[in-house]
């Protein structure tokens, strides 16, 4: 199975790797140049990746620009960026431009096949009855822990107030032996999903005339 990667950022040259050290041929397309040539160079620069894993793979990636290079490849992976406009609504420029190139050289697809392609690097893979179902999973997760998150960071402020002892309370709540799952004060929600996923789903919810309380809650109190 030779599999296209499109995008070679910090999600799509780890999944490129993963892919060619699972022995498949891989063709990664990005618009930059630079991360082209470097690619073809054996160069990394995405700090998870080194040069030595770049040189151990049985099958070098092949970087480009030109989308009919994907056109024999049994898969294609998407791995563009997906941020937000400044109103905290979902910019889709780059998976739409994405998505318009590949639906030129698109060959039937199916659910089997994606299950197949995953399973080449990960231990189990769960197909759901369609994308959407899969996304809102996603979402879910986030979500979930975007909220907890929140929830435990305002319980730290008001446990500040009142005098007590934070971490002897949640260490005291965890030894409830079903129903609580421990989360602790930090400094806040990082990382590159959860500051931004949860509001895709308000932003679609809203569409819909459904304004999600927890959502936009969480999301003020991570701020």
């Amino acid at each position: 199975m030779s599999i296209g990667i499109v995008g070679l950022g910090y999600v799509g040259l780890p999944l490129a790797v993963a892919f060619a050290e699972a022995g498949r041929q891989v063709i990664g397309l990005d618009t930059d140049p630079a991360k082209i040539e470097s690619l073809n160079a054996g160069s990394s620069y995405i700090e998870d990746v080194s040069d030595t894993s770049l040189a151990a793979v049985e099958v070098p990636i092949v970087a480009t620009h030109d989308y009919a290079m994907l056109a024999d490849c049994e898969a294609i992976i998407v791995c563009v960026p997906t941020p937000l406009t400044g109103s905290r609504e979902p910019d889709l420029s780059y998976l739409e431009a994405a998505a318009d190139h590949i639906a030129t050289i698109l060959q039937p697809a199916c659910t089997l096949k994606a299950q197949q392609l995953y399973e080449l690097i990960c231990e189990r893979v769960i197909p759901l009855s369609g994308p959407e179902a899969a996304e809102l999973s996603k979402l879910l997760e986030n979500i979930f822990r975007s909220v907890n998150i929140a929830l435990v960071n305002e319980l730290a402020q008001l446990c500040d107030r009142l005098g007590v002892d934070v971490w002897e309370v949640i260490d005291a709540a965890s030894t409830k032996p079903f129903g609580f799952m421990r989360f602790d004060p930090g400094p806040g929600m990082g990382g590159h999903c959860l500051p931004i996923d949860p509001f895709y789903l308000a932003f679609k919810a809203r569409e819909h005339d459904f304004y999600p309380e927890f959502i936009e809650l969480a999301g003020k109190m991570n701020q």
